[in-house]
């Protein structure tokens, strides 16, 4: 029988969440019938096949697709998805994520009752007590309990990715991932822009995951310099138009800080102002704005890196985000 529902899993090196999340899925109270499961997966070693093999021998009638990509391009591994799917109502969740019961069900109804061109996103918590970060970025995503979905259109900005189905039908499915987005950033609100721009609404529900992401304060605000030095370079060259509409744009092309950005002394200055948000963060419980602040400081560190070519080549010895 042909599986009613199709669920995409891009991942690089995180066995252990891997494995969690697939035994998550087996167990969601659904026929294994139903679904298939697709690993798109970037680490050359395979280490997951194997573990993917082991769980295959124990639920012989759960249907895994496990495809292994030289690149490890979120894009690519999206798409590719999407082409080895056997349905045309998909999910896609990060590695790192979690569902909770009932779950596969309830993203079924939506796409099998929802007539219109539509991308739905799902609701995101993180563990109890894990930080007073976590409490922060989970006040940034939203929660649905009472309907299934919201017919409310939150625009591209608000894409949720980790979280996030739609019926192939309904679609632009010449819009897909842009493969040319090389680097960590965007790839997702470019995708949701130009999926707007085709007449897709993209819609808040209430299918749920815990996003299982341990990453303290100090390496999100790594991730978002290299938004600031690596991703914002792809939008702004494969869609102007979009990166026009975001915070971070009108951020860095504000008359003041686009001036600062010219100068060395800014860079000593944002490195600064970086370190001891990071120092106040561990040893106070700081206000939720702080966390801002070191967002904002981040990314025009980024934004300096990226137009200040000698101290980047100084500095790039790290590698990119996924390196």
């Amino acid at each position: 029988m042909k599986p009613l529902i199709s669920i995409i899993i891009p991942t690089y090196k995180r066995s252990k969440y891997l494995v969690k999340l697939i035994n998550n899925l087996i167990n969601n109270n659904i026929n294994f019938k139903y679904f298939e499961i697709i690993i798109c997966d970037s680490d050359r070693q395979k280490i997951n096949y194997k573990l993917i093999k082991n769980i295959k021998c124990n639920y012989k009638n759960v249907k895994i697709k496990y495809i292994n990509l030289i690149e490890n391009n979120h894009s690519k591994k999206r798409n590719i998805g999407i082409k080895r799917a056997s349905s045309k109502f998909l999910i896609f969740l990060d590695d790192d994520c979690l569902p909770e019961k009932n779950f596969i069900r309830k993203y079924y109804k939506i796409l099998f009752k929802e007539k219109e061109k539509a991308i739905f996103c799902g609701s995101v918590i993180y563990p109890e007590n894990l930080s007073r970060f976590h409490n922060y970025r989970q006040q940034r995503h939203f929660q649905i309990s009472n309907k299934l979905f919201l017919r409310e259109n939150i625009g591209p900005e608000k894409i949720v990715t980790m979280n996030m189905a739609f019926n192939l039908s309904k679609i632009d499915k010449k819009k897909l991932f842009n493969e040319r987005f090389n680097y960590y950033g965007f790839e997702d609100y470019d995708f949701a822009f130009r999926q707007s721009e085709s007449g897709v609404k993209i819609y808040k529900c209430s299918p749920l995951v815990l996003h299982n992401d341990q990453r303290n304060y100090e390496k999100y605000l790594y991730k978002i310099l290299f938004l600031g030095e690596e991703g914002m370079v792809y939008l702004l060259k494969l869609n102007l138009k979009a990166a026009k509409h975001i915070n971070y744009y009108k951020l860095e092309n504000n008359f003041i800080i686009k001036n600062l950005l010219k100068y060395n002394l800014t860079f000593y200055i944002l490195r600064f102002l970086m370190k001891n948000i990071i120092k106040i963060e561990k040893n106070l419980a700081s206000p939720f704005f702080m966390y801002k602040l070191g967002i904002i400081f981040s990314y025009l560190l980024g934004c300096y890196l990226r137009k200040h070519i000698k101290i980047r080549k100084k500095l790039l010895g790290r590698g990119n985000w996924y390196v």
